[in-house]
């Protein structure tokens, strides 16, 4: 899924970054992470804020601790990085809980928004409303 944002995350992860979830096709220049005991979506193995990227693609929402999992991001994420988040939209009915047994919970953008702002204190720099060809859509938030 990652290919369909390629082009936008080239703009905002630069440097040193991580992909969360790679698979076998990590964003160019960013380290991957799987799951696995000694490095996973909710324990990087980073130093604070020592990152000027997290890409995530379709990750955040087979996780049951979402905002436990963003802290985590956020601590490694240094001031002025980039968090580009692309996940399922929450208007299609194949990513809802109810029929894809894989995600832990639907989706909701407001809610992704409002706790990236209010209890992250970032700055959503990009966000789409619509789903895209591949049913999903695109947060990107900067740390302040």
């Amino acid at each position: 899924m990652a290919e369909a944002v390629r082009f936008l995350a080239q703009k905002y992860c630069r440097g040193k970054g991580i992909d969360i979830g790679a698979g076998k096709w990590p964003l160019k220049g960013a380290r991957p992470i799987e799951n696995n005991q000694e490095e996973n979506a909710y324990k990087i193995n980073e130093k604070n804020e020592s990152l000027d990227f997290i890409f995530s693609s379709h990750v955040l929402e087979h996780l049951s601790d979402w905002q436990k999992t963003l802290k985590e991001w956020h601590r490694v994420l240094k001031l002025g990085g980039f968090l580009f988040l692309y996940l399922p939209h929450p208007s299609s009915e194949m990513w809802q809980t109810k029929i894809n047994r894989f995600h832990q919970w639907n989706l909701d953008i407001q809610i992704l928004e409002n706790f990236l702002t209010n209890n992250l204190k970032m700055e959503i720099k990009e966000k789409t409303y619509l789903p895209d060809g591949y049913l999903s859509f695109v947060i990107i938030a900067k740390k302040l």
